[in-house]
């Protein structure tokens, strides 16, 4: 299947500006996979767009060496809405698929079901979380169309993408495997998720 469709180009940005109070340390650059996970989701996204980027705070997070061009946030103290606008400020004609950097269960499965069941008609396109019984803004596409609906949110005194979502017209993407939505953005799920690498471990022996 190609992805890379011309006539709807589809970017990608990782969300890695936060500044990862509850962990304790930079989220984005954690080794779960054998690189910074903000540079290992931006591989993920990659296959799937035109061009992908990274999205960072200031630039303290810059790492030495990347082979994704940053995004630097220009709407500042807003969390993930923050770099989002950012991204559209840059390219407000092109349809964002945005992954935050603590979703390390991520797959590209998950991100092809999200793709496939893209529809470019909508404002966006998001997974169901069947576990929270709530749409996941973090790992969604955004159609260019959401670009001023965002700023509205942001002028109106709300900075919640999911809120955005629940009250316009998207694409719902049912997940089953909700475990691959699962956010570690604190000790407690980092230490799941190593509970979970050593029991698929030990289930192979």
């Amino acid at each position: 299947m190609n992805y890379l469709d011309d006539s709807s180009p589809l970017f990608g940005l990782v969300l890695a500006g936060g500044k990862s109070s509850r962990m304790g340390e930079d989220k984005a650059t954690m080794n779960y996979h054998g690189q910074p996970q903000a540079e290992y989701q931006a591989d993920l996204l990659e296959s799937f767009c035109v061009q992908t980027f990274i999205s960072y705070g200031d630039d303290s997070q810059l790492p030495a060496l990347s082979k994704h061009k940053p995004i630097m946030d220009t709407y500042t103290e807003l969390g993930p809405l923050g770099g989002m606008l950012s991204a559209f400020t840059a390219f407000p004609d092109k349809a964002w698929l945005i992954a935050a950097c603590d979703l390390p269960y991520l797959t590209r499965t998950t991100i092809e079901q999200l793709v496939a069941g893209r529809d470019a008609d909508k404002l966006a396109s998001c997974f169901y979380n069947s576990t929270t019984e709530l749409l996941e803004p973090l790992i969604t596409i955004w159609e260019p169309r959401a670009y001023p609906v965002l700023l509205k949110a942001l002028h109106q005194g709300y900075a919640s993408p999911r809120k955005v979502l629940s009250s316009n017209d998207v694409a719902v993407i049912a997940m089953k495997d909700s475990i691959t939505l699962t956010n570690v953005n604190d000790k407690a799920a980092y230490e799941m998720w190593r509970n979970s690498i050593k029991l698929a471990d030990n289930s192979g022996k």
